[in-house]
């Protein structure tokens, strides 16, 4: 940008005003030109209009159709990452290229941010899985087989992936205490207990809260992560600055005078638009709608739950919390899987539910209702549920042919995965 200053008039102030430079434009390479005009078609606006407008459509959102999808979804996205990775040196190259050619260094950068990734991501101690029970939770006595004096803590939620309740949480957190660990806790799934029970009062020291799935901005929305951190009050000094603190005559401030904070955090406001939808959802549903919420996500998961056993069991007895996990295991012997259950689903307006997850479900389907969703579409899904239980008995090929509705149909997957059409381009030499 440029400014040009103006002649100073008597009675006036000096005026600056910007005139934005632009770039003269390389000349295209004549190669690149037609040698005649593109033979485009001449199209009506309206038909134009219609014809974009039908596509998006197309499009499966939350907004149009039934969304099943268990588990959080959302992840957060900074922007300065989007900006490395789409730097020209990454984005031009593929790692397999052969690392030295000529003396140049061709895959150096790439080959070092994978290594140091490596190394960042294997730093601090040693990642020790527990095993759950047959019932679906902790085992409590294959936990107690890892604890010792170098615990420094444990991760968990709860309820936990398959949507159920832990029910020794008090005794897990004493036994990770008494060994000098903390207890930490996702929110990932907090929609099935707000107004219910707190991380803290099951014995947690640490909870970070998933506000783009639980409050205002659920999962499928599209939309960034927000992620805040609570602690218990014997934590609280070591919280990273700055702080927003309530001073004595009612406005408000940015405090640093905590000696034993970890220190100032960039962005301490977090995801700001995220924050806001929640400041405005708790400020709208309240305390008693807050508990309504829970209420209604675990009554609308244990009442697909009960329909849905009928035909597809579930690998664990008694009820769920806010989501459960279903096996496409009876459909096993004609062929079926999980995944031709999601493509018949797609063909029926419902977006899948989550498929093969948990790994330790066999041909798991999670499903999520949500707290949101009507009788009428709950009752919808059942029955199109029962409709792929029967064809998948009756008629397997319909099923491993879905879908049939969409722009594109079934693709092979395992043919993909195996022969990637991967073109790049050769760096200047």
């Amino acid at each position: 940008m440029q400014l040009i200053y103006e002649k100073s008039v008597p009675g006036r102030r000096a005026v600056r005003a910007p005139r934005l430079t632009v770039p003269a434009r390389e000349p295209i390479n004549k190669k690149l030109l037609r040698a005649r005009p593109a033979a485009l078609p001449e199209m009506p606006e309206l038909e134009i209009v219609r014809h974009f407008t039908n596509l998006s459509r197309r499009n499966f959102s939350i907004d149009t159709n039934f969304y099943p999808l268990g588990s959080c979804t959302m992840k957060y996205n900074p922007k300065a990452c989007e900006t490395a990775a789409a730097h020209p040196g990454f984005t031009q190259i593929h790692p397999l290229w052969p690392q030295l050619r000529g003396g140049g260094q061709l895959t150096q950068g790439a080959l070092c941010l994978l290594y140091e990734t490596e190394r960042m991501l294997s730093e601090s101690f040693d990642v020790v899985s527990i095993p759950s029970t047959p019932a679906g939770t902790v085992d409590v006595e294959r936990l107690k087989a890892v604890i010792d004096g170098d615990t420094a803590g444990m991760m968990m939620t709860n309820p936990n992936t398959l949507g159920l309740f832990e029910p020794e949480i008090e005794h897990i957190a004493e036994l990770i205490h008494a060994a000098g660990g903390l207890m930490y806790y996702d929110g990932a799934n907090l929609n099935a207990i707000l107004g219910r029970c707190k991380p803290a009062d099951m014995g947690f020291d640490v909870c970070h809260l998933n506000l783009h799935k639980t409050f205002a901005t659920p999962h499928g929305g599209g939309g960034p992560g927000a992620g805040p951190v609570g602690v218990t009050a014997r934590l609280r000094p070591f919280l990273p600055i700055s702080r927003v603190i309530k001073k004595d005559d009612g406005t408000y401030a940015l405090d640093y005078e905590h000696p034993k904070s970890i220190g100032y955090i960039a962005p301490f406001y977090g995801n700001f638009g995220v924050l806001v939808r929640t400041y405005a959802y708790c400020l709208m549903v309240g305390r008693d709608g807050l508990r309504d919420i829970s209420n209604h996500a675990v009554l609308n998961a244990n009442y697909l739950l009960a329909k849905l056993r009928e035909f597809f069991p579930a690998n664990y007895a008694g009820n769920c919390m806010h989501e459960f996990v279903l096996s496409a295991r009876p459909a096993g012997p004609n062929g079926v899987r999980a995944l031709d259950l999601a493509k018949g689903l797609i063909d029926r307006g419902i977006h899948p539910p989550t498929v093969y997850f948990p790994l330790i479900v066999p041909e798991a389907m999670m499903i999520e209702p949500t707290e949101t969703e009507t009788r009428e579409t709950l009752d919808r899904f059942v029955e199109v549920m029962r409709e792929l239980a029967a064809i998948a008995r009756d008629n397997p090929a319909e099923l491993k042919n879905a879908p049939v509705t969409t722009p594109v149909g079934r693709l092979d997957e395992v043919a993909a995965a195996r022969n990637m059409n991967l073109a790049c381009l050769p760096p200047d030499e």
